[in-house]
């Protein structure tokens, strides 16, 4: 949404806007936010994504890396130590790099400054978190997609900061270094910051465990769930049977998605190569006993068209 305000207050797209803005005032010359400019870069790190507990490289051609920048303004800009250092120091340094106010110093204060309370000790601001630290708070963002994981955190009282990148997803890491070098910095008590993460995913993963085993039901036929749909976002799609499975395809890709039985009218959505464990679509029913609609959380609503 911010982007889209951006590219109607400008009338220049958001990458224009970075491009003029940004990159080219502070001299950000390796960062780019297309996917040729990851792509085709002459050094680049090779993503990797966790799967069932392993590093897996996502290959240049993987079919799917362009979802990360087809919402490029929440996670698709590629740069490196040196370049994201910069933005640090016009930060640190209340709007100003090499002389020039490229940000007034009221904005940065503003957009550094807590808007929403989110617990005793952490607060949202605008693009940036504050969290309550010693002997200053931080002022930090984390972010990720497919094969990647970064924060960056700053001090303005200090003039300090670190920015982390990762060529891992599902990590966290560089939270857990980046406190341990503000730690080092201030003299603080070190503490085990990658124990602690560990602990903290050992014990989510213990939850999930404890919940306990709910006994499934087989779907109908499938052949009551298969036909045309249709969604205002996607289009038509044609469900038809596959083994065990149903299956469509989707998208300007034609994607194929498989709906795997999980409970009754309740199926695993997945698509191959996507790496990603997926999510459940729920069909429901007429009193004929036949599908006329199935919802999922992630692509929305798809209303049966009628044979």
């Amino acid at each position: 949404v911010a982007a889209s305000l951006v590219e109607k207050v400008s009338g220049k797209t958001w990458e224009d806007n970075l491009q003029e803005r940004i990159f080219d005032p502070l001299g950000m010359n390796d960062t780019t936010c297309t996917q040729d400019g990851f792509t085709q870069a002459l050094n680049v790190a090779y993503l990797h994504q966790n799967i069932k507990g392993q590093a897996k490289m996502l290959p240049m051609d993987w079919p799917y890396i362009d979802w990360v920048y087809t919402y490029s303004p929440a996670g698709g800009i590629n740069s490196n130590a040196v370049d994201m250092a910069k933005w640090m120091v016009l930060q640190l340094n209340e709007g100003v790099y090499e002389g020039k106010q490229l940000i007034s110093k009221e904005n940065i204060q503003y957009m550094h400054s807590p808007k929403t309370i989110l617990d005793a000790n952490n607060f949202y601001n605008l693009a940036w978190l504050t969290t309550k630290y010693e002997p200053y708070s931080l002022i930090w963002h984390n972010g990720g997609t497919s094969g990647i994981k970064s924060v960056i955190q700053i001090i303005p009282e200090a003039k300090l900061g670190i920015v982390v990148l990762t060529n891992m997803s599902d990590t966290q890491l560089p939270e857990a270094l980046g406190k341990h070098f503000v730690d080092l910095y201030f003299g603080n008590p070190l503490k085990d910051w990658s124990a602690e993460s560990l602990k903290a995913f050992k014990a989510s993963l213990s939850q999930e465990a404890e919940i306990p085993d709910i006994p499934k039901e087989k779907p109908l036929p499938l052949e009551a769930y298969t036909g045309k749909y249709v969604n205002p976002v996607f289009g038509e799609i044609l469900i038809s049977i596959e083994g065990e499975n149903l299956v469509f395809a989707i998208g300007p890709k034609q994607s194929k998605v498989i709906l795997t039985p999980w409970n009754r009218d309740t199926f695993l959505f997945s698509i191959p190569d996507f790496l990603d464990e997926g999510g459940f679509v729920q069909f429901q029913i007429d009193p004929m006993g036949k599908a006329y609609k199935f919802v999922d959380d992630t692509i929305g609503e798809f209303d049966r068209i009628a044979d």
